[in-house]
């Protein structure tokens, strides 16, 4: 049976690309943003709160908690049968695997996480030009909520885009998560040898040839179901570095200040000064 890991971390950190990468592996099978931990969460809710199966534990709990971990096992293993009956490795993507560790330990207690992060203002940068690009899209009713500021303070509220991921980021480090590798998508585009042997070693697996001077688009994400405003595609080609600082085209000084004097430790824990 093939082994099950997890990719997470903020939006626009380069874990679309790094699935690409890890995709030409054969014997890797990245996923495109995945709904399986919905479908998990919202397995462990009902069980949770069923007065059937709250009266079930009360004479058996053992049973009920096998039977929750088989039943979530296998729809991760149904929907990954092929790729796992033929042995390869799985990378399930999605973000909020971040803010469920204790969960993925619990069905998987060998799985490795790998959380890919950014620069927070390169983050919002990379979204709010993306934002301009598709203008004529938004769904926004107030005119207050078209400014910068607006969208910034909404997208790094504590349930906001990007303000949850970094909940679920600082989460990891305050339970002390162990098999967690953080890849800054800064490194991967400098120097994407050196990371992805890092990756390697990380997942105790032979390192593989990797051709980043063409790597192909495999994402299967629709992004017109999110208005472009935050695509999956065109990370296809040979793996560049990106432009230093390069938000400060896209927003005020006053702004990236901002974004930093929010997420002081974040910034200072990635090397983001």
């Amino acid at each position: 049976m093939g082994c099950v890991n997890v990719i997470t971390g903020l939006p626009r950190s380069g874990s679309t690309l790094l699935c690409n990468i890890l995709n030409q592996n054969p014997e890797f099978h990245a996923s495109s943003t995945s709904g399986i931990l919905q479908v998990l969460r919202a397995m462990q809710h009902q069980i949770t709160t069923s007065d059937e199966f709250k009266s079930y534990a009360i004479n058996d709990r053992s049973k009920v908690e096998q039977f929750a971990g088989l039943a979530m096992q296998s729809v991760v293993e149904k929907w990954y049968d092929e790729e796992i009956k033929a042995g390869k490795t799985v990378f399930d993507k999605c973000r909020g695997w971040s803010h469920n560790s204790a969960l993925l330990r619990h069905l998987y207690p060998q799985s490795k996480m790998i959380v890919t992060v950014r620069d927070l203002r390169g983050v919002f940068g990379s979204v709010e030009k993306q934002h301009r690009k598709t203008a004529l899209w938004d769904a926004t009713v107030n005119q207050h909520e078209q400014t910068v500021a607006k969208r910034a303070e909404n997208m790094f509220a504590i349930e906001g885009l990007l303000g949850s991921c970094i909940q679920g980021i600082d989460d990891l480090q305050n339970r002390v998560v162990p098999d967690v590798l953080y890849v800054r998508i800064e490194d991967l585009t400098s120097e994407p040898s050196t990371e992805m042997a890092k990756i390697y070693d990380f997942l105790e697996l032979d390192a593989f040839d990797h051709n980043l001077e063409l790597v192909t688009d495999t994402a299967e994400d629709v992004d017109q179901l999110y208005n472009n405003k935050f695509p999956h595609h065109g990370n296809a080609g040979a793996v560049k570095p990106m432009k230093p600082r390069d938000w400060e085209s896209i927003i005020s000084g006053n702004i990236s200040d901002n974004i930093t004097n929010l997420f002081p430790e974040f910034q200072k824990r990635f090397r983001y000064y």
